[in-house]
């Protein structure tokens, strides 16, 4: 019931749980013992779930989410995020057992070779 009182309708298939007020320690809220049955409830309600956390290698919280969530995607922008920190963090997902079901490349840039250029 709580839920649905906190849920906001954006369209007719887009509904949204807002963030809510500030609190002096967010990370607490994101601990499986209380965002499991979060997400428990609101797998009575939707078909798809997806929380958006703030990146990995600088931020807690999407480790702490990982751990009650039943699969992760990665967002990867190109030319910011280098490799090695790419294989860290999955290394860090693998070693708690995080299912990842992949990685959306963002911010993707196809640029035209000089010798296009100058054949046109």
């Amino acid at each position: 019931a709580i839920l649905e009182k906190a849920v906001v309708a954006k369209s007719s298939s887009l509904y949204i749980l807002p963030v809510g007020q500030p609190t002096p320690n967010p990370s607490a809220f994101l601990e499986p013992f209380h965002l499991g049955p979060v997400i428990e409830q609101a797998k009575k309600h939707f078909d798809i779930i997806l929380i958006d956390c703030a990146d990995l290698n600088n931020y807690r919280d999407a480790n702490i989410v990982s751990l009650s969530v039943e699969q992760v995607v990665m967002l990867v922008k190109e030319s910011k995020t280098r490799r090695q920190v790419i294989q860290r963090i999955l290394a860090s997902l693998q070693g708690q057992k995080t299912p990842i079901l992949g990685m959306v490349l963002n911010d993707r840039t196809f640029p035209i070779p000089q010798m296009l250029y100058e054949r046109v």
